[in-house]
């Protein structure tokens, strides 16, 4: 019987991380396209910008946390590489949605 990608990603954490990879960077993307447009609204962008520096520090803190909670749990490299992929991925999906609204 033929494996279904979604059952192949579950078994080959590279394929996991290939396609979270290919979702951040979709999402990415729009977040980015959502924030330009914004930006052309005067007085909006101050909030925005000052926004967009205190999370891209959050998020490189909480992906080295989690880097170093898999090296403690004697995680792989793909197993590592997925845990930062999901908490910048987590974050970006949470900014798409706040600026989508």
């Amino acid at each position: 019987m033929p494996s279904t990608p979604r059952s192949a990603a579950a078994r080959d954490p590279w394929i996991s991380l290939t396609l979270d990879s290919m979702h951040l960077a979709f999402d990415a993307h729009q977040v980015i396209s959502l924030r330009l447009m914004r930006f052309a609204v005067p007085g909006w962008h101050g909030e925005e910008l000052s926004r967009m520096v205190d999370e891209k520090i959050d998020a490189s803190i909480e992906a080295g946390f989690a880097a170093q909670l898999g090296i403690l749990n004697g995680d792989s490299a793909s197993e590592l590489a997925n845990r930062v992929t999901r908490v910048f991925r987590r974050r970006v999906s949470a900014n798409k949605r706040r600026l989508t609204r």
